[in-house]
């Protein structure tokens, strides 16, 4: 990550707050701002001189930006700092950039020598590239101009519009927001502010080990951690940093409502709805498209694809108004939306800037999830996007956007393009060139859960879809064994949905071959063969084999690995009991996986419980 670092002084009211937003924009650039905050630098050890440790940062730098101002020429500290990065220039080419407060004279031969240097080296008639900036914290513009040729100096592309959600870990884009400078005038760092980022750095470690058991337990005290921040920073950070905790909160409720009991969902939901929605009255333009996204999410995981799409439709306009710049970033919610009443639901549909990735892949699971079909030269012009990568910024993006493309093609029926964008996925050398396996799942299911709900005229290119994606899969079963069985799963509910029971079984056999021991699939198998009829033998050896394993044992819950794994085993184990006519122990598995026999089952192991009562 390259560094930069910034000599300013912060004895003028207005320059906290300047570099409050220009470190924000830096980070967002991935680059390391390092600037001297006080008695509260974490940088200065105890007994550390504080001129030597800025003077060992600057010689360690990639780029010094120096903010001039009359407090900045009457510090020796300051100047002391500007002749230290005009010695690495002449040493090492070392980049300088300069930007004039207001209370600093344009006249720049009554500034002090060593500022003089910084801006023209001697004997030099050029001046060094610098900007003039505006006092106070709303002149947006100049920290955005400032950004961008501290960009260009380091020689990086820059960004003028930052990744939504899903793209960047949303702790991270928080911490990147928050003001670590007090917005009054003070000459050093307001303690309480560094003590709110550390306690961010802090949760964003113990998210990822929260994240990683999926409990509702974890999930809640993220919630409480992220409500007892923002109410601890209220006062102390900026409007984005705010915007950005509320939707952590969002986020994280809607985890802790999906691992939750069914009578606590919908209260836990409406709580991540109504944080998401004051985001929307209080947020600024890139903070009110991610809350759209949120929405969108939100309105599609209970259950509501209609308004899912309006959201998304909703957050792709406000990236049209960002990519073509209609609008300052830190406009208020009744500017931004009437900016993006310009834009049709048409436009939106083709999502544009670095955002059209997020905005293509939220769009598309709508329009599966209400069995819409998708224009093939809208694909085509997305693949023709992907392959020039454009759209997404991250290696990372490459396989997951390739493999969205290469659904879309299945899903419409065209397999032929399908099967020749996937091959150019494959030949891709950039370490990214792998099917996205979980994209295809999720988008399989969507299709599932819209046959379960909907009444919906039979399509037989689905069909051929769901058997196209499922062997491809197989084919690269080494790659990635867990999502492919999922993917697996979900294919063969489609199949089973659209009445190619038969079909789906086979499908669902090449998930069983993966995890042989997985209690769920076998019972899953064995109601489907049930289904199938002429397949008693079948179901009888797959109850047998789900009776004899333990579910405790992880192998026995994979590859569902859900936080309710082990009282989901129990369940599928105790209908295998049944079916092999052992009430005693059947009973017994159903107790203590302490599950509603009636209505439970059809959520794990959807139509499994129906099948085995009629057998």
């Amino acid at each position: 990550m390259k560094k930069v670092f910034v000599s300013c002084s912060f004895s003028e009211e207005g320059i906290g707050s300047l570099l409050t937003q220009l470190l924000a924009a830096l980070n967002v650039q991935s680059i390391d701002a390092i600037v001297y905050r006080g008695i509260d630098d974490d940088r200065i050890r105890v007994g550390e001189s504080i001129v030597a440790r800025n003077i060992a940062d600057i010689e360690r730098a990639d780029l010094v930006i120096a903010v001039m101002s009359a407090g900045y020429f009457g510090s020796p500290y300051c100047l002391n700092e500007a002749t230290a990065a005009v010695r690495e220039h002449r040493r090492r080419s070392l980049p300088l950039l300069a930007a004039r407060w207001p209370s600093a004279v344009r006249d720049i031969e009554s500034w002090p020598v060593a500022a003089q240097q910084f801006i023209r080296p001697t004997g030099a008639t050029e001046t060094r590239m610098w900007l003039d900036l505006a006092a106070g914290p709303s002149d947006n513009d100049s920290v955005r101009l400032l950004c961008r040729d501290a960009c260009r100096a380091l020689g990086i592309e820059y960004e003028d519009e930052p990744d939504p959600i899903g793209s960047m870990p949303l702790i991270k884009r928080t911490r990147e927001a928050v003001s670590i400078f007090p917005v009054a005038n003070r000459a050093r760092v307001d303690g309480d502010l560094r003590r709110v980022v550390d306690r961010l750095a802090f949760f964003q470690e113990r998210s990822t080990a929260h994240r990683f058991s999926k409990t509702p337990d974890a999930f809640n005290q993220m919630v409480g951690d992220l409500r007892s921040i923002r109410e601890y920073g209220e006062q102390r950070l900026n409007g984005r940093a705010m915007s950005y905790l509320r939707l952590a909160e969002a986020v994280f409720t809607m985890c802790a409502a999906r691992s939750s009991r069914a009578d606590e969902c919908s209260t836990l939901y409406e709580q991540a709805r109504g944080t998401a929605e004051q985001v929307l009255q209080t947020g600024d333009l890139y903070t009110q498209r991610d809350a759209y996204v949120v929405l969108g999410n939100l309105a599609l995981e209970t259950n509501d694809p209609e308004r899912a799409l309006h959201y998304h439709l909703q957050a792709s306009k406000a990236a049209h108004v960002m990519h073509e710049n209609r609008l300052d970033a830190f406009a208020d919610h009744p500017a931004v939306t009437a900016a993006m009443r310009t834009v049709s639901d048409e436009q939106a549909l083709c999502p544009r800037g670095v955002s059209a990735y997020v905005m293509f892949d939220n769009l598309l699971k709508c329009r599966v999830r209400l069995l819409q079909r998708v224009d093939t030269r809208e694909i085509d012009y997305r693949a023709a996007e992907w392959r020039d990568g454009i759209t997404y910024n991250e290696p990372a993006h490459f396989g997951r956007y390739g493999s969205l493309m290469v659904f879309a093609y299945a899903y419409g029926g065209h397999l032929e393009p399908a099967e020749k964008l996937l091959s150019v996925l494959e030949r891709s050398d950039d370490g990214c060139n792998g099917v996205h396996f979980e994209t295809w799942r999720v988008l399989c299911s969507l299709v599932g859960d819209a046959l379960a709900a909907d009444g919906y005229d039979f399509d037989g290119c689905w069909v051929d879809a769901v058997n196209w994606l499922s062997k491809r899969a197989d084919e690269r079963q080494r790659e990635n064994t867990h999502d492919i069985a999922l993917l697996q799963v979900e294919g063969s509910r489609v199949l089973a949905a659209l009445g190619h029971s038969e079909e789906g079984l086979r499908v669902l056999s090449r998930a069983v071959r993966l995890y042989p021991g997985s209690i769920r699939l076998r019972v899953e198998r064995a109601a489907m063969a049930i289904r199938v009829g002429r397949k008693s033998g079948m179901a009888r050896e797959d109850c047998l084999a789900a009776t004899s394993l333990n579910p405790s044992a992880p192998e026995s819950q994979m590859p569902f690995e859900e936080s309710e794994g082990y009282r989901e085993a129990l369940y599928a184990q105790g209908l295998a009991f049944w079916y092999l006519g052992r009430e005693t122990e059947a009973r017994d598995r159903l107790t203590l996986s302490q599950a509603d026999a009636e209505s439970d089952y059809e959520v794990l192991v959807p139509g499994a419980f129906a099948a085995v009562r009629i057998s």
